[in-house]
């Protein structure tokens, strides 16, 4: 699948310079995903940009409290507030499309992350503001203590195909929207084949 024709050349790089770049600069995501691709839903955004990551990261809807409580756990379980701090992915496209506007991602350079196969979405298992004390208290002694055990800091393929939600540390990621597919990024070994758009 070729690039949109509507896209203006000058702002969007070729498919060879988008090739290279992410070759460049992303090897070792490349490497460790096996080329599955990794996926974010996000707003109102070009078809391709390099991104840094904000690393104050506040909730919109998750309680303070809770949100709180997830980055204090996982800075002491794995050295960092992967909540306020973490770049949030998924192998899923529906996970991600959730979020809004489909995209692909690389994290560039050096990175760090953290999923677990029984948390698809860590948002969507945590209780509300305006769900019951008794709930937000048997989540918090019960429910969290045994899903952050079950998080990991290795596998990235494994987590990526599991599809739920990686958070994952690093300065800048590049951003490819959905639509943009093309068959280089399989060629060149980018994005394992068969991951194709519409497959």
């Amino acid at each position: 699948m070729r690039l949109r024709n509507f896209i203006n050349e000058a702002v969007l790089p070729s498919e060879e310079e988008i090739i290279t770049i992410l070759k460049k600069d992303c090897s070792k995501w490349i490497k460790e995903s096996g080329g599955i691709p990794a996926f974010r839903g996000m707003m109102g955004k070009p078809q391709w940009m390099k991104v840094t990551v904000r690393t104050d990261r506040m909730p919109f809807d998750t309680p303070t409290e809770f949100h709180e409580m997830f980055n204090k756990d996982f800075k002491k379980k794995f050295g960092w507030a992967a909540r306020s701090e973490g770049l949030f992915i998924s192998g899923s496209e529906d996970l991600a499309e959730s979020y809004g506007p489909l995209y692909m991602i690389w994290p560039i350079g050096n990175y760090k992350y953290i999923w677990s196969k029984k948390v698809t979405d860590l948002f969507g298992m945590t209780p509300s503001v305006n769900d019951p004390a008794t709930e937000q208290e048997y989540f918090e002694q019960n429910q969290w203590p045994t899903a952050l055990e079950s998080y990991v800091k290795t596998n990235l393929s494994n987590g990526l195909k599991a599809e739920v939600e990686i958070m994952v540390q690093c300065k800048y990621y590049y951003a490819l929207h959905y639509t943009m597919w093309f068959d280089g990024l399989e060629d060149e070994g980018v994005l394992k084949k068969g991951w194709g758009y519409g497959k």
